[in-house]
């Protein structure tokens, strides 16, 4: 588990022992991977921004409720740079997301 989503859920779920802790996190990490296949086979397609952005924020929002400022703040980056400037403004931002995707499902 990434030490900073474990912090973050010990603060925010205090009482949980580890098993439920690590249940939580492995519940978000298959979903982390899911959802960011989807958006590379949305942005590999050349979906409408409206499509990607539907993913990413969901993507976005499931690394705040357990506490993943990293990815968190990568797919922020990332959807405001596809918004002013469409998919391929996002090309630099992009591999910050799937390094973080990578940690988390690697548990670091």
């Amino acid at each position: 588990m990434k030490e900073s989503v474990r912090q973050w859920l010990g603060e925010q779920m205090a009482g949980l022992d580890d098993a439920t802790l690590g249940d939580i996190y492995s519940e978000y990490a298959e979903t982390a991977g899911k959802l960011y296949a989807e958006l590379s086979e949305k942005r590999a397609a050349g979906a409408s921004f409206d499509d990607v952005d539907r993913v990413a924020h969901t993507l976005k929002g499931n690394a705040l409720m357990v506490g993943d400022q990293a990815l968190f703040e990568a797919v922020q980056a990332w959807r405001g740079a596809i918004r002013e400037g469409g998919l391929a403004a996002g090309d630099p931002l992009w591999d910050a997301i799937g390094t973080e995707v990578a940690a988390i499902r690697a548990g670091e």
